[in-house]
């Protein structure tokens, strides 16, 4: 069994502890107050949190999401909304638009890995050369890598 990958494990993580901490909140606040609203509002995030979480979980474990690698050529921030438009070389050399938000730390030159969301019955390897752009709504998490972890076999994993 491969291990799971860094950038989704913290996404599975961090789904899990949001839903947990709004839950231990709400519960604590209800022994307080006595508010039974805040309670099942609480409790309703925390089971969306763990839907969500298995969701993501057995999506990993089905390996149904795009790798895209390469290195950043440029980051264009956008006038409007929380976006910036960054362009990446993969190892074949073909130029991938991606529309990412603007909190992610990036920097000019270095070698980047990102995950996508894919639909298994969807071959979104297709997709990705051909629009040559990928939105931030289906990514799942990005790390840095070293030049030399840099594939040539950026495709779906399925």
């Amino acid at each position: 069994m491969e291990p799971m990958p860094k950038p989704l494990l913290k996404q599975l993580i961090l789904t899990t502890l949001v839903g947990t901490g709004c839950f231990i909140v709400g519960s604590a606040f209800y022994f307080t107050n006595k508010d039974t609203l805040f309670l099942a509002l609480s409790a309703l995030i925390f089971l969306f949190s763990l839907c969500k979480t298995a969701s993501l979980y057995y999506q990993i474990k089905r390996h149904c999401y795009i790798i895209l690698e390469g290195r950043c050529l440029g980051i264009q921030p956008k006038l409007l909304g929380r976006c910036k438009q960054v362009l990446i070389e993969d190892a074949h050399g073909c130029e991938i638009q991606l529309i990412l938000d603007k909190d992610l730390k990036m920097q000019l030159g270095d070698c980047y890995r990102f995950y996508f969301k894919a639909d298994p019955g969807n071959h979104k390897e297709k997709q990705l050369h051909t629009d040559n752009q990928l939105i931030s709504n289906s990514l799942l998490g990005m790390e840095s890598i070293n030049e030399t972890e840099l594939s040539t076999n950026s495709t779906i994993q399925s």
